[in-house]
């Protein structure tokens, strides 16, 4: 489901956590949000959100 409460819309700002998309959204045609793709890009956007210590 899409949450865009606060103002955050896109994978890498965890807006998108799955692909419970409504009918006629953007993304539906775009592969990076279609499995198995997007279970690919949600952990790298997951593991992006945490960042890596350095």
């Amino acid at each position: 489901m899409l949450d865009m409460r606060d103002g955050r819309r896109g994978l890498l700002a965890g807006a998108v956590r799955d692909d419970d998309f409504v009918n006629g959204d953007i993304r539906l045609p775009m592969p990076r949000f279609v499995q198995p793709q997007l279970t690919h890009n949600l952990a790298v956007g997951a593991a992006f959100g945490r960042g890596t210590p350095g």
